[in-house]
């Protein structure tokens, strides 16, 4: 018996302000394994590209504008579990994928970083660790490129009660890395840049209200603001205005 993957696309076209038809659907299976979807994005307007895991190991699927599959690549490491969290589309037409890794052995979880072109070869995959790493819980990993083709990855460690950011080059080595740490516990659910280069990170706070933060170049804070009863999944700027979600 095949067991299907978890794993849908939709295109919808919007008709009206309210009403919307389905234009395909697709679902991916393979036999005797199971695939998890974390994010999507929009392959250079020939497709999708998808990030997640199968099983124990991470997995990048790129498919076609009806949904049809191109290419796919998994990050397997014997005795480690690992999946892929966030996925974004970078200048140069590659893709950079931002996950975790946990270490069995080791009784670690590391943070993976991952880059592969449009025939899905990969470029360099890097994982890296943190202080205090003791098999903590990480909320999620997140990603963006910045002004000067580098790129920034976020996380949590909610029973740390600490944020941390991370500044790759465009080779995925580390120029620097911050750790801020606080007395409640804030979940980073989303990180942008503006024209300034300037960094925002948007998330949780004490589960239901929103907190924003704003950073300088280097990762120091600037300000932070929380919102009561507003917590924040997703922000986008456009035309260095920004909208939270």
């Amino acid at each position: 018996m095949k067991k299907k993957y978890f794993l849908f696309i939709f295109l919808i076209n919007f008709i009206f302000c309210y009403s919307q038809d389905t234009t395909f659907a697709k679902v991916f299976y393979e036999t005797n394994n199971n695939l998890t979807s974390e994010r999507a994005v929009d392959n250079y307007k020939l497709g999708f590209t998808i990030c997640g895991f199968r099983n124990t190991e991470s997995m990048i699927i790129n498919s076609d504008s009806l949904g049809n599959i191109l290419w796919a690549n998994s990050l397997y490491q014997y005795d480690n579990q690992s999946k892929f969290e966030d996925i974004i589309t970078t200048k140069d037409s590659c893709f950079i994928v931002s996950g975790i890794l946990e270490s069995i052995n080791n009784q670690k979880t590391y943070i993976i970083c991952a880059k592969y072109n449009q025939l899905g070869d990969t470029q360099w995959v890097h994982s890296f660790d943190y202080p205090n790493n003791n098999f903590s819980f990480i909320n999620r990993t997140r990603v963006v490129e910045t002004k000067d083709s580098c790129y920034l990855i976020t996380w949590s460690l909610p029973n740390n009660n600490q944020i941390m950011l991370v500044k790759l080059n465009s080779d995925g080595n580390i120029i620097w890395e911050k750790i801020h740490e606080n007395n409640n516990q804030f979940l980073v659910n989303t990180i942008q840049t503006d024209e300034d280069s300037c960094i925002y990170l948007a998330g949780s706070f004490n589960q239901n209200d929103g907190v924003l933060l704003k950073l300088n170049a280097f990762g120091n804070i600037l300000w932070a603001k929380k919102y009561d009863e507003k917590a924040f999944i997703d922000m986008v700027i456009v035309n260095n205005n920004l909208f939270l979600l």
